[in-house]
């Protein structure tokens, strides 16, 4: 089964059958990289807020149904998108993201334990949380994306830093050289 990537861990980007995949509306974009962050279901109250915090109820709900409208219409596959009357969520079978992929690998027991485990991780940042993605016409949405910049961050050079001592420790001073220029 092929899957939709959505990568977020730097640059964001979608690529579906190995080609880059464009979905038209910025908009229907940001609310597909918000789903996208750690594959939970979000409630429509905070979509709500993230998107359309300055806009009374009933038509910031009305604009949240629009735009889930216009992401499945954009997405390859409708399933991809599940809707409750209170929550919105990707399907994980159908969509991978980087940044689930992440908490995936270290919800693997011993996560620290395993060096490959720890590399694989740190091959998913391509750089800063959704680097250069700007919605500017929602300050909620983008302070969001700064919170989850700064968590994202905080998450790689731990990640890095416990690689680097891992890999001394092994002797293998290469490997520990590399990723400590990757913390600086």
């Amino acid at each position: 089964m092929t899957t939709l990537n959505i990568h977020l861990l730097g640059s964001p980007s979608i690529d579906w059958q190995g080609s880059y995949f464009e979905i038209p509306r910025r908009r229907a974009r940001a609310l597909l990289y918000r789903l996208a962050v750690d594959m939970q279901p979000v409630a429509r109250e905070h979509l709500v807020f993230l998107f359309w915090s300055d806009t009374a109820d009933s038509i910031a709900h009305r604009d949240l149904s629009h735009l889930l409208t216009h992401l499945r219409r954009g997405l390859p596959n409708p399933e991809m998108l599940q809707a409750t009357s209170d929550f919105i969520f990707l399907n994980p079978k159908l969509i991978w993201s980087d940044t689930y992929a992440f908490h995936l690998l270290f919800r693997t027991p011993n996560a620290y334990e395993h060096p490959d485990v720890l590399e694989q991780a740190a091959d998913l940042f391509g750089g800063s949380f959704m680097d250069g993605f700007v919605l500017d016409d929602c300050p909620e949405f983008e302070e969001w994306v700064t919170l989850e910049r700064s968590v994202w961050e905080r998450r790689h050079f731990s990640l890095l830093s416990t690689i680097v001592k891992q890999t001394e420790a092994a002797h293998d001073l290469p490997k520990a050289i590399d990723y400590a220029e990757q913390y600086l």
